[in-house]
């Protein structure tokens, strides 16, 4: 059973009908999270994917890619073929990688077939990335298509269904970690309306997710450091430069926040701070 007192985070997907979006923008949006179609099939790589992570990766938002699953295709071919396009750019503290499973366009391959392809495309997933997917469908493809196959429940669960409603669950699973509602959601972001998503879990839960820690003072280049000196300018305090390097005007001015905020001031930026930051929102 679904408990509906869980806080959800909000969050979009996207492809390549999205223009790469704008990191100012996206800051402003309160959207947590952002999947990003990588590839399709073995041969099909989304025009927009690079442009959209980098974006992305600089902005407020977590971020990891997704693969269109054809079922026409050897599942272990999909996943390098996945992983050949999205892992170089994919960084140890992004989201889970996603499979999107949908695909009703070659109902002559037999069930069994696709539902082995994709075992075997998981699995090499979990070689190459080092994490398991979470699993896109919904209800009916999962139950009339593939018949409600078994021993997928170690999988994070993502459904879609556009209703006021939460979905019912495949067999497989007893909840499910994120939810597409709509399709048809504006977050000021982009010319059209994009897919919009509820994360089960709070800012904490979905940084653990992520792999993501609380950071601060380094030299290393960090996309996410980006993101935080170009809040922390906004909201008046200067960090002298957006460069993604966490250094001594960035640290002062967390700290000056921190303060401001009655905040522990250690220079240390969290999930719970990166929540307020930010102006995220439950619901």
């Amino acid at each position: 059973m679904l408990d509906t007192n869980t806080q959800r985070l909000r969050g979009i997907d996207i492809s390549s009908y999205q223009p790469i979006p704008d990191t100012d923008k996206l800051n402003k949006s309160s959207l947590a999270f952002c999947w990003i179609k990588a590839t399709e099939g073995i041969s099909s790589t989304s025009k927009n994917f690079a442009g959209q992570y980098d974006a992305v990766g600089k902005s407020a938002l977590l971020r990891a890619p997704y693969h269109f699953f054809r079922n026409n295709y050897d599942g272990k071919a999909q996943a390098k073929y996945f992983a050949a396009v999205a892992l170089n750019h994919y960084s140890a503290d992004d989201l889970p990688p996603m499979i999107d499973v949908e695909d009703s366009s070659h109902d002559d391959v037999p069930v069994a077939t696709t539902v082995q392809r994709i075992r075997d495309f998981i699995s090499q997933i979990n070689i190459d990335f080092g994490v398991l997917p979470i699993i896109y469908t919904n209800y009916f493809y999962w139950r009339d298509h593939l018949l409600n196959p078994t021993g997928f429940n170690k999988l994070m669960l993502w459904l879609a269904s556009y209703s006021i409603n939460p979905p019912k669950l495949p067999n497989d699973w007893d909840k499910m970690t994120i939810w597409q509602y709509t399709d048809k959601y504006n977050c000021n972001v982009f010319p059209q309306t994009v897919d919009a998503d509820y994360y089960y879990g709070n800012i904490d839960n979905l940084w653990t997710f992520a792999g993501l820690k609380s950071f601060s003072k380094c030299s290393d280049y960090h996309p996410k450091v980006e993101a935080l000196q170009s809040i922390l300018t906004i909201k008046g305090y200067d960090t002298f430069g957006v460069d993604g390097i966490f250094g001594n005007n960035t640290e002062k001015a967390l700290i000056k926040w921190q303060q401001d905020n009655k905040i522990n001031s250690n220079g240390i930026i969290d999930a719970n701070q990166w929540f307020k930051l930010f102006d995220l929102k439950y619901y």
